[in-house]
């Protein structure tokens, strides 16, 4: 990110076209996939000129990965919500387990833009960068979280909280995909509660 464009982040954009384009940018991939956002389109979508992409965002390429990233917090930020509302270890896991079909029912659009992103990043550094601070966020919380159900028994002891928090991103981040490219074997209610129930099993019988 330029100096110059993190200040007009940081102070803010009173005509709201920073939005504009980042909302253009998104309906235009959840359309035809990140392939047809061309700066163009994208620009003539916003009600912009083109060289309103390049004072906001430096470049097509930065305002397509933040877009795309915003798709993936969108569509993960919900589970971190639940981690925070419930009181007990056992029901955090357990309502974040309930969220999951939830959100890809409702957010089908962030789903596939979300799979496009992960692609994306395996040759996209830009894109990679964006999708690095939101898993990276999903991260730190289950592991904070996997600990406290580690001392109120939930979780057997063998856990590791990061190892597990990794595999719980990539589970998330799998049945998203799968979803979204109508090729999951099963609902994702199902998987979210057997993960649930194995952990919790697990515990119950150390």
């Amino acid at each position: 990110m330029t100096p110059e464009r993190h200040q007009r982040r940081a102070t803010g954009d009173p005509s709201g076209g920073r939005d504009r384009l980042l909302a253009a940018a998104t309906a235009v991939m959840q359309a035809g996939g990140p392939g047809a956002a061309t700066s163009r389109t994208i620009a003539d979508a916003a009600g912009m000129n083109l060289g309103s992409i390049t004072y906001y965002f430096g470049s097509k390429d930065a305002l397509v990965a933040e877009a795309l990233a915003a798709s993936g917090r969108r569509l993960l930020q919900p589970a971190l919500d639940e981690l925070h509302r419930a009181e007990s270890p056992i029901e955090r896991l357990l309502q974040t387990a309930q969220w999951l079909p939830t959100v890809l029912d409702g957010h089908q659009p962030e789903a596939r833009a979300y799979a496009h992103a992960l692609a994306a990043a395996t040759h996209d550094d830009a894109v990679r960068r964006e999708l690095e601070d939101v898993h990276r966020a999903m991260h730190e919380q289950l592991a904070t979280t996997i600990t406290d159900f580690q001392a109120a028994g939930v979780v057997p002891a063998w856990v590791a909280p990061d190892e597990m928090a990794a595999l719980v991103v990539a589970l998330v981040c799998g049945v998203a995909v799968t979803t979204a490219a109508h090729l999951a074997t099963a609902e994702p209610a199902a998987i979210a509660t057997q993960f649930a129930g194995l952990l919790i099993g697990v515990a119950a019988s150390d």
